[in-house]
């Protein structure tokens, strides 16, 4: 004999409404994941809107992200072993206290870089993709609203809140990235898809009076990856080997057009970009500190200066390099390159160690678009790349706690869920 079904089993209670969807986007979520999204926004908003005290908000930030290891080890735990990559500069920093100039200097370096993994592990398990595209855009539209109201114009370059033109192009190129996402994705809410119809353009024009023409050129690379996969790739799916096709003709068409302008027309493409980019050969003098910098790589192969060890005011070769560029006084420089900032520092290890950190960002990211091939993977793929890019003429890479790095980090720690019909409501949130 069969027992009477019950009320539940003939009509379940209705699933939590998925991730993005109305009012439940912000206010259907735990104590613990309502946290999680306040420390994300804080942490961007003091890392992107100059303001007093950082310091003691990042550290704030880390007795939070710290704690959740204890917390929830059984999720932070295995990120933080898959996410090894993270901590090897970290680790060659402090070894390299023993003989840099300053042992103090180079073991805070150490920790913070330490730190900014820890940060990169929580925040890329505990939130979902669309999460965190929300808080970068929330505080980015803030930060270009501010600058629009005061664009702080000096000889027709435009500067914002920022100290520099280029730290306010960065800025506007995140805005500009995630307001894409939010549009094209479809599962954010009306309000933030409203806000990212505005942001979009906002961040044009101010990437345009900053007078960045290389950002420039990334927000059109970058229009470019998402509206194919937007518009081309993702429709392909529908139609049985299309997306094979596609990817023949685009490799085939590619190949083309490099054996057509290196083979026959004999293009330098080297010159051309530079043109096309504003550029001089020299990039603004930046090769003659990537010789200063292999030279002084050549001199200390293994160990480096140290962390923290060159750009100090007491080093004779450091003032030179200021008085090159005609620096009155001692100030803060890098040689804007990640890879030779390190390596100048930590010699050829941390060289390979910062080659390390930008190939797991690359794979990973390119891992998890290949398994679920979404507009929000896209976004941290095509994010990563010119993160990657734009690594070998700044010191994102080579940064503590920075905006950029920390973004490249996420996205690779970033898994996505099972795709199982029971856990469809998880997968949802966790996209």
């Amino acid at each position: 004999m069969r027992s009477t079904p019950s009320p539940a089993q003939i009509d379940p209670p209705a699933s939590p409404a998925p991730l993005g969807k109305g009012r439940a986007y912000f206010m259907g979520r735990s104590l613990n994941e309502t946290m999680d999204m306040a420390a994300l926004l804080i942490w961007v908003t003091v890392s992107t809107i100059p303001m007093p005290a950082v310091s003691v908000f990042n550290y704030m930030l880390a007795g939070f992200f710290l704690s959740g290891f204890g917390r929830d080890p059984r999720q932070l735990l295995p990120a933080a072993a898959r996410s090894w990559p993270v901590f090897v500069l970290p680790i060659l920093a402090i070894v390299s206290g023993l003989w840099a100039p300053s042992a103090a200097d180079a073991i805070r370096r150490g920790v913070l870089l330490a730190l900014t993994g820890v940060f990169a592990i929580y925040l890329g398990s505990r939130l979902s993709g669309r999460q965190i595209i929300s808080g970068y855009f929330l505080v980015e539209l803030i930060a270009g609203l501010l600058s629009m109201a005061d664009p702080n114009v000096e000889g027709g370059v435009a500067r914002g809140i920022f100290d520099q033109k280029n730290v306010l192009a960065i800025h506007m190129f995140f805005l500009y990235v995630t307001s894409l996402a939010i549009l094209l994705d479809g599962k954010f809410p009306s309000a933030l898809r409203i806000g990212a119809l505005a942001g979009a353009p906002l961040a044009v024009i101010l990437v345009i009076l900053s007078q960045s023409a290389t950002t420039l050129g990334f927000l059109g690379a970058s229009s470019f990856a998402f509206l194919l996969h937007a518009l081309v790739w993702t429709p392909a799916s529908r139609v049985r080997h299309l997306r094979t096709a596609l990817t023949l003709i685009i490799v085939i068409l590619v190949s083309l057009a490099l054996f057509a302008a290196l083979g026959i027309l004999q293009i330098n493409v080297y010159e051309e970009v530079l043109n096309l980019l504003g550029k001089d050969s020299t990039l603004t003098g930046r090769t003659y500190l990537w010789d200063q910098a292999r030279r002084l790589m050549a001199e200390n192969p293994l160990t480096g200066v140290g962390a923290n060890g060159f750009w100090r005011p007491e080093t004779g070769q450091a003032n030179s390099i200021l008085t090159y560029f005609s620096f009155e006084r001692y100030t803060g420089f890098s040689f804007h390159n990640s890879y030779l900032e390190n390596g100048v520092q930590m010699g050829y290890p941390g060289m390979f160690a910062t080659i390390l950190l930008a190939a797991w960002g690359l794979l990973s990211a390119l891992r998890n678009w290949i398994a679920s091939q979404t507009i929000v993977n896209a976004f941290f793929l095509i994010v990563t790349v010119l993160i990657v890019i734009r690594s070998n003429t700044e010191v994102d890479l080579a940064g503590e706690l920075g905006i950029t790095n920390i973004l490249l980090m996420i996205s690779a720690v970033r898994r996505n869920p099972p795709a199982t019909a029971q856990s469809a409501p998880a997968s949802e949130r966790r996209s």
